[in-house]
Formats: C-alpha cells, structure tokens, sequence
C-alpha cells in the first residue's frame, strides 16, 4: 500500500490510512516499482546451498498445509515439533489488500480474495543464529554469507540472515518442519482479525518492531508488545522473511480458495513483513507481499520462520 515514511519514535505519526498523505519515504522505497518484478541476477532455478535444490516446477518440499487428513488446534493427539510454536487455528479470511480504494494498494495485492486455511503450526520467534549454527555443525546446512551485515556466532541471540530461500528450507526441513506458505504467513502475522499490524491498527514504533531508525537488530524473542495475537514475534520488522511460494504479480486473481501455495513454478520467491531496513508504512503493513527476489540471494536484511501442518 502507498503509505508514507514515519518518524518510529512516534508512537502517533498522524498518518490516515483512508487518505494515504505522502510525505517523503525511507530508503527502501526506490527498491518497490510496481508491476516490475525485481530479482536479482542469477534467479534462474539454480539452487547454492541446503539440499542443493534445482528449483523445480514443483516444490516437494513445501506440501499445501491442507494436504492429507487434517486436525484443529484443540486435538489432543498432537504436539507441535517444538515448544516455541504456536497452532493457528482453521478458518475464513480475507487476504490481500482490502482498502477503500484500491489506488492504495499494490497491484499484487489485489484483488483482496477469501482464503480458507486448515490449522498449521508456525514458529513464535525467527529462526536465530544460534539454532542456525546446530544445523550446519551437523552438516546438514550450509554457512550464511560472510559479509557486511551478516549476523555471526558472536550474537547468538539475533535472527539468522544472509542466507538464501534453499538455505532456510534445508534448515526447516531438518527440524521436521517447512517454510510457511504466504497464506499462512499472513494469517499468523494478521491474527484472526482484519488489522494492519499485528498488534491492531497502530502505526509502528521502536517498541513493537525494529524498523529503519531503531537501534538495529534485536533477539528473537524480544519485543513483546508487538507480537501478534499467536504471540508471535517480529512478523514485522528485525528481518524480512521467506516463504514457500513462488512469486506472480497475477496470482490473486485466480488463487484457490483452500490452503493457497503459490504459483507451481516461478524464478523469483518471496519475503514478507518489512525489516530492520524499512522506513515506509505500506511495506509494514501485514498484506505487504515485499519485493520479488531470487531464491538465491543473501541478504542481511532476510530471514525466517518455520512452519509444520497439522497432519495425521
């Protein structure tokens, strides 16, 4: 959505999002040209680290979470495949951008459309340095970049970057999980409800995200008061985050209703939830879809989450 820069120190930036008044936008704003589809060199199928994945036109690794017999959030049969996971429970929601006027939305927002997701299991914190480093100690993943920007095994606490869309899918994999798909990103980040943020309709701060003017990268598990209503952690802000679906600028004209994937096949993946980096409020806002890039790229501005389906 067009939405302006803000001051993130102040917790009321005046901003109406019925209007959407411009004022001048942080340095992200250059990067997000609409109708442009933006990845990086290089964002043919190849795949450079994890499981050394081709990129084929079918993830098998990224089943739909509705896939098979599925179960509520109430059963009492089943666990999660970690304690710091939160269930997120079936049902209806709108997803996409659903604003008044639709000159506020991004072209790949629209049209706003009803999804209907089973119950799926999704990470309360990004995954950290430090659970990151376990996987490649035991060889199944491979190092993140070694670069400016790039979190290393001095803060342990800090969200793992630099590493590419295969590299966050080995490391979901070897902990019995998956990547989140966009659909259910955005619901867990959404909550049950219809807000922009995950904490309701209030514009951010430095005290519920870490976003461009903050102090810079936080611990997993810190700032509570912008979690989500799951309890999830830094949906928005600290890094962006990868899911499993492949990106179209069309998709959500004709998306399925139950349990969306994404497009079977593609050359560019996506990141969701803004990061330490964003200035502007649409890239915050939680139906955001970011910036199509190459599965490849490591960035120290990109993370992620894992989640699991809930199946018998």
């Amino acid at each position: 959505m067009n939405n302006p820069a803000f001051n993130p120190s102040d917790s009321d930036s005046g901003f109406d999002l019925d209007t959407g008044v411009d004022t001048e936008l942080g340095p992200e704003e250059d990067e997000h040209e609409w109708g442009e589809e933006t990845a990086e060199e290089g964002e043919g199928d190849e795949g450079e680290a994890g499981n050394g994945d081709e990129g084929e036109s079918e993830d098998e690794s990224d089943p739909d979470a509705g896939d098979g017999d599925t179960v509520g959030c109430d059963t009492a049969l089943l666990s999660p495949p970690d304690p710091a996971m939160a269930c997120i429970p079936a049902g209806p929601r709108v997803m996409g951008c659903a604003q008044d006027n639709p000159a506020n939305c991004a072209p790949d927002e629209l049209p706003a459309h009803p999804v209907e997701l089973s119950s799926f299991f999704v990470d309360r914190y990004e995954v950290s340095v430090d659970d990151y480093a376990a996987c490649v100690a035991e060889g199944t993943c491979t190092s993140s970049a070694d670069k400016q920007g790039c979190n290393t095994l001095d803060t342990p606490a800090l969200p793992i970057n630099c590493v590419s869309w295969y590299q966050a899918q080995a490391y979901c994999q070897w902990r019995g999980k998956r990547l989140p798909t966009e659909a259910e990103w955005e619901r867990a980040a959404a909550g049950s409800g219809s807000t922009t943020y995950p904490w309701g309709w209030d514009a951010p701060t430095c005290e519920r995200a870490v976003i461009y003017g903050c102090d810079g990268l936080q611990a997993v598990d810190s700032l509570a008061e912008g979690a989500s209503e799951d309890g999830l952690h830094h949906t928005i802000g600290n890094v962006s985050e990868w899911v499993s679906d492949w990106h179209s600028p069309s998709y959500y004209e004709d998306s399925p209703v139950h349990d969306p994937g994404g497009p079977e096949a593609g050359n560019s993946k996506i990141v969701r939830g803004g990061s330490f980096e964003t200035a502007s409020l649409w890239e915050l806002e939680v139906y955001d879809r970011g910036l199509p890039v190459s599965p490849d790229l490591q960035s120290p501005m990109y993370g992620f989450r894992c989640a699991a389906s809930l199946a018998l």
